[in-house]
């Protein structure tokens, strides 16, 4: 299964930071580690004007990191598709979903929060529950606006009940995730794995393997 991208989508004051502050720890709870990936619509320094990273970034340099003992921060244009799922390939196997607050006009599966816009929110594609009260469409369900662990369950039923079975998978062409189904996951992990694990210095059971053809030259 492919690492799930929620987006929790609602016009500005609804609350969509205030409901992924409290999901995440409870998602926590149940062992459920969550990325978060927020959309801006401003442009966002590495660091402030006159610093190492700031200056080379200026000076022309595509893309821009700051590996600090914590962690590493990036910036620069160095998504070639869809963000999410540029995004979301870099951080599969390391996270078990990827909740993104925004990006409301994306093809990604959608949580949206009751407020003042909700012909916006209704009218999004691909989605799936409406947190707060309002009226929404058939098939789209809808949870109380205190209801976190009801959030949490429909995120866990929804996205991360892997019923199909099948290794953790992950393609990416041209910058859009291929969806694969369980035996078409089974037989490409057994190819490469079989193929890296006979590679010398390289364990005969790898974990987890990445793989990149092709690319900017």
């Amino acid at each position: 299964m492919s690492i799930p991208i929620v987006c929790v989508i609602g016009s500005s004051g609804s609350g969509k930071t205030l409901l992924i502050e409290r999901l995440v720890p409870e998602l926590a709870a149940r062992g459920i580690h969550a990325a978060y990936v927020k959309h801006t619509h401003h442009d966002v320094p590495l660091e402030a004007p006159g610093k190492d990273t700031h200056r080379v970034a200026s000076a022309g340099a595509a893309t821009a990191a700051l590996a600090t003992p914590s962690g590493i921060t990036m910036a620069g244009d160095w998504a070639r598709g869809d963000q999410l799922d540029e995004i979301a390939f870099v951080l599969a196997g390391r996270y078990d979903i990827v909740l993104a607050e925004g990006f409301s006009s994306s093809k990604q599966f959608k949580i949206g929060v009751a407020g003042t816009d909700m012909n916006r929110v209704l009218g999004a594609e691909a989605l799936v529950a409406v947190v707060g009260d309002a009226p929404v469409p058939g098939g789209v369900t809808v949870i109380a606006a205190d209801d976190v662990s009801g959030v949490a369950d429909f995120i866990e039923e929804r996205f991360l009940n892997d019923e199909d079975g099948g290794p953790a998978v992950d393609i990416l062409v041209d910058g859009a995730r291929v969806p694969l189904n369980a035996f078409l996951r089974t037989v490409l992990a057994r190819v490469v794995t079989g193929v890296v694990g006979a590679l010398k210095d390289v364990p005969s059971e790898p974990g987890d393997v990445r793989v990149r053809i092709g690319g900017p030259r």
